[in-house]
């Protein structure tokens, strides 16, 4: 049936609305957000009062999050389109430019936050190579899980920055306790995503199979606990979810959907209590 020539604007001002929307999604917000806010926890933990200056290296650091998103969805982007991720592929050229903008907008940032404190500028620039290569990590054994937790934990180094009197041993600590957690988190994407991945990334769970993966994810998740709870008793009120999280890994079929999510409550949970420490 033939569409109204009245009807063909709405029409296209609603797909317009549709690809624009595609494009905010592609910048992850909301782990930008959990990015922010853990720079800003992390701040509180190794000092008293606020660094206005960490803040805004936060705020860059987000900025970064979404900038390595968009870069790694192109790279992938017919890898993605297996996954139902379209954006990328459907016009490469246009992303592309999205991909230089949000770039370019992030290395501004960096840049700003290099001139005021050269260590944290340092850490940023970083984590911002660790992203770029990302793409290419995929087909080296383990690397691109343990580059992205690595990027995680990296945050705990930014906060640090500013905060120069802090023990090196308070600061390592948090680093490997956040470092396993998103190792575990992110083993728990890639095994989700084990069928499609054959063939194209060498992740823990293409590597070794499901079983010793889970096995791994199990292990990070209890380590990571265990480290926390060592950090600040405080911590156990998350163990619930970390208890859960294991009642739903001994399914045979695994709701992905619904463990992240409580692996993240579990996650941003003990996050949010350092500050209060």
């Amino acid at each position: 049936m033939m569409q109204s020539p009245r009807n063909e604007p709405a029409a296209l001002e609603s797909e317009e609305e549709i690809r624009w929307g595609e494009y905010l999604l592609a910048i992850r917000l909301r782990l930008g957000i959990y990015g922010f806010l853990g720079v800003v926890a992390f701040m509180f933990y190794f000092r008293e009062g606020v660094s206005w200056p960490c803040v805004g290296a936060g705020f860059v650091a987000t900025m970064l999050i979404s900038s390595i998103m968009v870069w790694n969805d192109y790279v992938d982007r017919v890898h993605d389109a297996k996954k139902g991720r379209t954006l990328a592929s459907r016009d490469p050229r246009a992303f592309l430019l999205y991909v230089v903008l949000v770039w370019g907008l992030t290395l501004s940032g960096i840049g700003s936050v290099f001139v005021a404190n050269r260590d944290a500028g340092w850490i940023l620039i970083f984590l911002a190579v660790i992203g770029c290569l990302y793409g290419w990590f995929r087909t080296v054994p383990f690397l691109s899980g343990i580059s992205v937790a690595l990027s995680f934990a990296g945050l705990v180094l930014l906060a640090s920055a500013f905060a120069p009197e802090v023990e090196r041993d308070r600061v390592g600590l948090l680093f490997v306790c956040v470092m396993a957690m998103a190792y575990g988190r992110e083993n728990l994407a890639d095994l989700e995503d084990v069928g499609i991945d054959q063939g194209y990334k060498a992740t823990l769970p293409v590597m070794l199979g499901e079983g010793k993966a889970r096995t791994l994810i199990r292990f990070c998740t209890l380590f990571s606990i265990g480290l926390a709870c060592w950090i600040t008793p405080w911590a156990f009120v998350v163990v619930p979810f970390t208890v859960w999280v294991f009642l739903e890994m001994r399914n045979s079929e695994l709701a992905f959907g619904k463990i992240q999510k409580i692996y993240d409550v579990q996650s941003v949970g003990f996050m949010l209590l350092l500050p209060w420490i």
